[in-house]
């Protein structure tokens, strides 16, 4: 008998410590980039970001997420799930408390992840606090586009090379280079976003810059090779589409502006972005007009035209072309409604810190 009841206890302890184990690996697991911040960009992000901050509290970024809101509640509080305002209100039976708003609650796995990892500490796992959580979300390689076409697709994207001898176009999960005298195709550039929204070559025509993404999901600013069509780097990524790259003069820097309404602007050697930011709301809110720089200093399009002398700008609505000036002038871009009578609006936005690219 005493063998038999050891038995029994050793194996009710073995089981025990196994699924102790389990819950530790299981909580481990949960990480900050590539569990939580997929959620909260996918469902969190549009009511408490940038352009909406209700309650007035955002968690487009980590540093923001834990800061709170106006209900001076602590957001997250390491290892105590229950004191956290985030997964309080994500749990919350009553609809008008509950988050996310006139949405369906968040899966039961989708808050144990959130739990898990608050019960782990909360702890940060990517480069910088301070960076977009859409940056941080690591990215499986693009699908492979169709190897042919039963149906047309919108080509929303165009760029000769610098000696005009090869035409890139946008396509689905690709960008084809032809060659437009003879119109054949010459190669097929793969692994690129849903859609690319524009294409730009390098004065050298040594890159191939795109912007594209999926509509209201994210945006991606890659550079490719387009001789053997190889991804060269990934710029940058936005929370919504990109939607214009334009090199530099000198190839230097490439300016991409998006559906986020914002305009960044590259290195293109250091893979760096110099990092200013400033918000400004349009006279009414409007699509963008085309953003540009010319070989004269002067604006190529006569709208509402902001300066940029840092990284980022951000307006109310989308930029949809973006250009540059020669090397040390200003560049320029338009946003905003254009009235009869009505002058340029202008912006200035100041330097700030370097941040890695994606």
């Amino acid at each position: 008998m005493k063998i038999e009841a050891c038995a029994i206890l050793a194996a009710l302890l073995f089981h025990s410590l196994s699924v102790s184990a389990q819950q530790g690996e299981t909580a481990a697991a949960a990480g900050f980039s590539k569990d939580i911040a997929p959620i909260l960009t996918k469902k969190c992000v549009a009511c408490h970001g940038p352009e909406k901050s209700k309650g007035r509290f955002r968690l487009d970024t980590f540093e923001f997420l834990m800061k709170g809101g106006e209900s001076k509640s602590a957001s997250v509080v390491p290892g105590q799930p229950a004191q956290s305002e985030l997964f309080r209100r994500l749990t919350a039976r009553d609809e008008d408390d509950r988050m996310p708003q006139k949405d369906d609650p968040l899966p039961a796995a989708q808050i144990s992840l959130i739990e898990q990892w608050i019960n782990a500490g909360a702890k940060f796992d990517g480069p910088d606090p301070k960076a977009p959580l859409v940056t941080l979300i690591p990215r499986a390689p693009h699908p492979e586009p169709p190897s042919s076409y039963h149906h047309p697709v919108p080509i929303l994207a165009l760029a000769f090379n610098p000696d005009g001898t090869e035409l890139a176009a946008g396509g689905y999960h690709e960008i084809t280079i032809w060659n437009p005298n003879e119109g054949t195709l010459l190669r097929r550039i793969k692994n690129v976003a849903q859609r690319t929204h524009s294409l730009d070559y390098s004065p050298d025509g040594a890159l191939l810059a795109a912007a594209g993404g999926s509509p209201g999901q994210w945006g991606e600013v890659a550079v490719f090779n387009p001789t053997n069509g190889a991804r060269v780097r990934v710029l940058g990524a936005m929370p919504d589409t990109a939607l214009t790259v334009s090199f530099s003069p000198d190839g230097s820097r490439l300016a991409a502006g998006g559906a986020d309404n914002s305009l960044r602007v590259y290195d293109v050697g250091s893979c760096r972005l110099p990092g200013a930011a400033m918000e400004r709301a349009s006279p009414r809110p409007a699509a963008t007009a085309p953003l540009g720089f010319t070989t004269q200093r002067r604006a190529i399009w006569k709208r509402a035209t902001p300066v940029i002398k840092g990284r980022c700008l951000r307006w109310r609505s989308a930029g949809t072309a973006s250009g540059f000036t020669p090397p040390g002038a200003t560049k320029k871009f338009t946003s905003g409604t254009q009235r009869k009578g009505r002058k340029p609006a202008r912006l200035e936005a100041s330097t700030m810190t370097f941040s890695n690219c994606s």
